[in-house]
């Protein structure tokens, strides 16, 4: 039997193909597009390097408000941060140097060096937080993001067994397995990343103050509240906020008084 082939007209494709003059042409701008980015991004390290050097210079020579001014300056950054902290516990203003060693803190919560002298800052003005309970000391072996890849591990982790019971169906015992191991890490996970990020939500007291009764100069006042403490802002009233304290107290205290340990940059 003969075999007959039927000739068609061929598809093309939509793409031109280019010329060796062309291609010459793409390889030399990728090349000069990726020399142009690392040039830059050596250029800006070797910028901010500089910039940090002038602004440990300052620190040195003891032009503590113009080495401030030059950190602040700088991209923010853990390092940037923890000088700050410094800077101001030099000149002894205890609450913005916690509250700059906190937000340090937060970039980079296992540096000992931050984790060291915000304890120290706190012993020497004896700002000694309350004892934490059991639950409290569980949920703070991890940091906030560690928490949130636990439940993300999680979830990823149940994902993958399904698609492999669909393949290959497990034993009912190991299915039952896998499904509570997944949902207790999951459920801890979300526990300890609620309470880690609510604790990041929390002001810092930079000057001395004293909580009112009510949002007004002439109310009572409940006592007094010094810089360095960690309160909870709870509600505003024009310039108050009421806030809750370490020792659980609640009252009123002046806006300005009180920072936030996270911007909403961070």
């Amino acid at each position: 039997m003969e075999i007959r082939f039927i000739v068609g007209n061929l598809k093309k494709s939509p793409f031109r193909p280019i010329s060796v003059f062309q291609n010459k042409i793409l390889r030399l701008s990728i090349a000069l597009l990726l020399g142009t980015l690392i040039y830059t991004g050596c250029a800006a390290a070797a910028g901010a390097n500089a910039t940090i050097d002038e602004c440990n210079q300052l620190y040195h020579d003891s032009s503590w408000e113009e080495a401030i001014g030059c950190y602040e300056n700088l991209e923010t950054s853990s390092a940037s941060l923890f000088n700050i902290g410094n800077t101001y516990a030099k000149i002894g203003k205890t609450g913005y140097a916690i509250l700059y060693y906190l937000r340090a803190q937060f970039l980079t919560p296992d540096d000992s060096d931050i984790i060291g002298n915000l304890a120290h800052l706190r012993e020497v003005h004896s700002l000694y937080p309350p004892e934490p309970s059991l639950s409290e000391q569980f949920f703070n072996l991890l940091s906030l993001s560690q928490w949130s890849i636990l439940c993300l591990l999680a979830l990823v982790s149940y994902l993958l067994f399904i698609l492999i019971h669909l393949r290959k169906r497990q034993g009912r015992a190991i299915e039952i397995a896998v499904i509570v191991i997944c949902i207790t890490c999951f459920s801890v996970g979300t526990a300890g990343a609620t309470i880690r990020y609510k604790q990041w939500q929390q002001s810092v007291v930079v000057a001395d103050g004293r909580l009112l009764v009510s949002p007004f100069a002439n109310a009572e006042s409940i006592g007094s509240i010094v810089q360095g403490r960690l309160v909870t802002p709870l509600k505003t009233y024009k310039d108050y906020t009421y806030t809750r304290d370490e020792m659980g107290r609640k009252g009123w205290l002046r806006s300005e008084l009180q920072i936030p340990i996270l911007t909403d940059s961070q």
